[in-house]
């Protein structure tokens, strides 16, 4: 991988979840981007792979969980910021439904207008670049999903083949290409063998 690299400690992820502490917010910077966020989604990223990966992860989070305001106008906003243009519209539709299911099946938006802990968050554990041009890169993402509110808290795995567009200066997410699937869920016992660890993603959340 060429960008960035840290290991994400995913049970400490978890236990700060489940405890309810909540780290404080780092802001990390990096030649790859985000160089500026809208609503809470980082945007700005460099013209090549590094880029296209960090790019990635962040619209890969933004496509899945909730990010706060959840109003349609500040939704909207956000989409037309992350989005290719010709699908702004589908992803907009997609993200409102999204929204109204977090609320109905786990009380989200709900439980954060009153202040509560509350929402859900895409933690990346490697990357993995599939395809790359000047024009479109595929780049696969591992990440653990962690959804949570007063009633709810889950945790899962999944793994996103995440497309991207260069277009108006910018990496953006294409949602006709973007496919996810559940898994792979590492093994509960501790392994017995030693192998070598996959690609790691240094990364941090912008402004969430």
């Amino acid at each position: 991988m060429t960008g960035l690299r840290i290991t994400l400690a995913a049970a400490a992820l978890l236990a700060l979840a489940s405890c309810g502490e909540q780290p404080a917010t780092v802001h990390v910077t990096s030649a790859a981007g985000p160089s500026q966020q809208v609503l809470g989604v980082g945007v700005g990223y460099s013209h090549d792979e590094a880029g296209a990966e960090a790019a990635a992860v962040t619209y890969a989070e933004a496509a899945a969980t909730p990010v706060f305001p959840a109003d349609n106008a500040s939704e909207r906003q956000r989409v037309a910021a992350y989005s290719v243009s010709s699908e702004q519209a589908a992803l907009l539709a997609k993200r409102l439904e999204s929204l109204r299911g977090y609320d109905s099946s786990y009380g989200v938006l709900n439980a954060h207008a009153k202040g509560l802990r509350a929402g859900a968050h895409l933690y990346p554990l490697s990357v993995h670049m599939e395809n790359y041009s000047d024009s479109d890169a595929t780049v696969s993402v591992w990440a653990m999903l962690v959804e949570f509110s007063p009633s709810v808290f889950r945790a899962l795995y999944l793994t996103e083949s995440v497309a991207l567009r260069w277009e108006s200066g910018d990496w953006k997410y294409v949602l006709s290409g973007t496919t996810a699937t559940l898994g792979p869920a590492p093994e509960i016992t501790q392994a017995q063998t030693t192998t070598s660890p996959p690609q790691q993603l240094e990364w941090q959340a912008w402004g969430r």
